[in-house]
């Protein structure tokens, strides 16, 4: 079920909008998500570089924020390695530039985050079963000062995850190894997919915009438009093979419908309607940070509930439309 993939970028039939794609990874091996805070819009090939855009032209519709794009592979990997080479946004407070794993079936997730107000900090963190309406445990984040403005070039991000242990790599250097003892019960350990987002974090809920930097600044015409670039990503499952035997499967969806997946009800308590319901910040761009304790402790929910769950449940969940692990 598993394939690797290499992709700088130059084939632009490889990605295609969330309205467009047909729930068959063979299909496209990318999907441009639609969300509150992004749009397929700001999603571009350029100069063979995947360029993910953030601008003011469109306001976000609840908090007057930018619009900014998300892009996510349409195959799922269980332990592997993903790596990429990519600049991030901007040197200024708001845009939040990731590279991320992410199930929002399970609500496992594993990060790269850059924030703009210090584009030095390189903040890692995941999340284990992060479902509607429960606790989130902020407590897995860790900031790494990689001394260099990782948004005047390309750096390249690297995570290795298997059974046992998860390790954060930034330029070919080691920076963080997190073990299933260190991760006390909360070792993120179901399928999930490959993301890039950049989105405006200064125009969340009250603590994503203070962990973001607020307010973000669009220029005096609020024309200003931010550019994370990616030049390419390689994605090597631990157990690769080349069946295409679809996924979620019929029994995984049974249990859904049952409840039997972190909730009650279809999508294991999730709406079909809004995915996102419950989760504080979701339409802003993350869980809200609230306290000095969380922006402080750890990163805080961001990327992952808001910009992408909404497009990648839809895609795996409410439409039940075949994927395939990575």
């Amino acid at each position: 079920m598993a394939v690797n993939l290499e992709d700088n970028f130059k084939d632009k039939s490889k990605m295609v909008a969330i309205n467009d794609y047909n729930g068959f990874p063979n299909t496209a091996d990318w999907v441009i998500d639609r969300s509150p805070g992004t749009q397929p819009h700001a999603v571009i090939t350029d100069d063979d570089k995947l360029v993910l855009k953030l601008n003011r032209l469109e306001k976000h519709p609840e908090t007057g924020g930018g619009i900014g794009g998300t892009i996510h592979s349409t195959r799922w990997m269980k332990y592997g390695t993903i790596e990429a080479r990519f600049k991030t946004a901007a040197n200024v407070p708001g845009p939040v530039s990731s590279f991320i794993l992410i199930s929002p079936v399970s609500g496992d997730e594993i990060d790269f985050e850059v924030v703009g107000k210090d584009s030095t900090d390189m903040q890692t963190n995941f999340y284990y079963k992060v479902q509607p309406g429960r606790p989130v445990n902020y407590a897995h984040g860790k900031h790494i000062n990689v001394g260099i403005d990782t948004s005047a070039d390309y750096h390249t991000y690297k995570l290795e995850w298997t059974e046992t242990e998860m390790k954060w790599y930034f330029d070919g250097e080691l920076k963080r190894t997190t073990t299933v003892s260190d991760a006390k019960g909360e070792y993120p350990d179901t399928p999930m997919r490959v993301a890039f987002g950049l989105w405006d974090g200064g125009y969340g809920n009250e603590g994503t915009a203070e962990w973001a930097g607020k307010d973000t600044s669009y220029g005096p015409d609020e024309k200003r438009e931010y550019q994370m670039m990616v030049d390419w990503v390689k994605i090597t499952p631990q157990f690769p093979d080349n069946s295409t035997e679809p996924w979620p499967g019929a029994k995984y969806q049974k249990q859904m419908e049952n409840g039997k997946n972190g909730g009650s009800g279809k999508n294991g308590g999730v709406s079909d309607d809004d995915p996102t319901a419950g989760r504080d910040g979701a339409s802003s761009g993350g869980h809200d940070r609230g306290s000095e304790t969380n922006k402080n402790s750890a990163l805080g929910r961001s990327l992952s509930a808001a910009q992408l769950g909404t497009s990648l449940i839809l895609v795996a969940l409410a439409a039940m439309v075949p994927a395939v692990f990575v």
